[in-house]
């Protein structure tokens, strides 16, 4: 609940951050550094999550519980399948 809270706080003060940049003009410089900040967590944020296997809190992969196997021609016992 805390994370969506701040998600919305940071999307609130990205959608500021570029209405100042296009039309108020106050403290551009300063607004142009915070909106590239932004980019680049967004940025290296995405590309962890993704090198990661990309399951965080709470999301399920569609993964099988167990290895597929397949019988083994020798002994007809199951073989684990790469």
């Amino acid at each position: 609940m805390i994370k969506r809270i701040l998600a919305w706080i940071a999307l609130i003060f990205f959608l500021l951050i570029v209405a100042n940049i296009l039309f108020i003009h106050v403290y551009v410089t300063e607004s142009v550094t915070i909106f590239l900040i932004y980019v680049l967590v967004v940025y290296f944020g995405r590309n962890r999550r993704y090198e990661t296997g990309g399951l965080e809190d709470g999301e399920t992969g569609d993964q099988p519980a167990e290895p597929e196997t397949a019988p083994d021609s020798e002994t007809g016992g199951p073989e684990q399948l790469e």
